[in-house]
């Protein structure tokens, strides 16, 4: 049986009986890019919560959309030290 569940920044996620993410999304045109505001809440999360995963938040699917379509140059180097999992100086 598979659950729904919203996470902190509004992404629906669907997981499996044992809570994995299950890809539920076939169309890349159903997924929306994560916007500044939303960049910025994954962002604080990273720096104030020890052995944080972007991931467990935001799906795979709308990073690597958002990725495509480019992201925030006044967040660029937090995100892609966040992605990489390396603390920004």
């Amino acid at each position: 049986m598979k659950k729904k569940f919203v996470n902190l920044i509004g992404d629906t996620i669907n997981t499996d009986e044992n809570g994995k993410k299950v890809q539920s999304l076939s169309n890349n045109d159903e997924i929306k890019t994560i916007s500044e505001r939303e960049w910025r809440k994954i962002v604080g999360m990273y720096a104030s919560i020890n052995e944080f995963d972007p991931l467990s938040v935001v799906s795979k699917e709308r990073v690597r959309k958002t990725i495509l379509n480019g992201v925030p140059h006044s967040l660029r180097g937090e995100i892609w030290c966040m992605l990489c999992k390396v603390k920004y100086e």
